[in-house]
């Protein structure tokens, strides 16, 4: 076999190397099966949900992770309740708790508002 030959074909298994490699690094190993919905993604889209009912969202502060309490309903449901601090139409800073439900029974990153308590 010439030399030119044997380069061609390094060149290409190596090139074959590194394209395996990027394939398993970057999560293409396998199809991935639905994941199953987490306590503190369910406390994050609660957040979303709340922010959205709220008179001015841009002023919300809520509790931390740990000041929360997220209740699995079922595999896929949960409940979250809370507090935020955000200003009224008035401007005044209120404290309000809040108890919201979520599903996420699709397995993907679409979440749903099942119920919703703010007061």
């Amino acid at each position: 076999m010439n030399k030119t030959l044997e380069n061609i074909f390094a060149g290409i298994g190596g090139i074959a190397i590194v394209g395996v490699i990027l394939y398993f690094v970057f999560g293409g190993s396998s199809p991935s099966s639905p994941s199953t919905p987490s306590k503190t993604m369910a406390f994050v889209m609660a957040k979303r949900f709340v922010e959205k009912q709220l008179k001015s969202p841009s002023t919300a502060d809520f509790c931390s992770y740990s000041k929360n309490r997220v209740r699995n309903i079922d595999e896929c449901t949960f409940e979250v309740s809370g507090f935020v601090d955000s200003q009224n139409s008035f401007g005044a800073t209120l404290r309000s708790n809040f108890v919201v439900t979520v599903a996420n029974c699709e397995g993907d990153d679409t979440w749903s508002l099942i119920d919703s308590n703010i007061y």
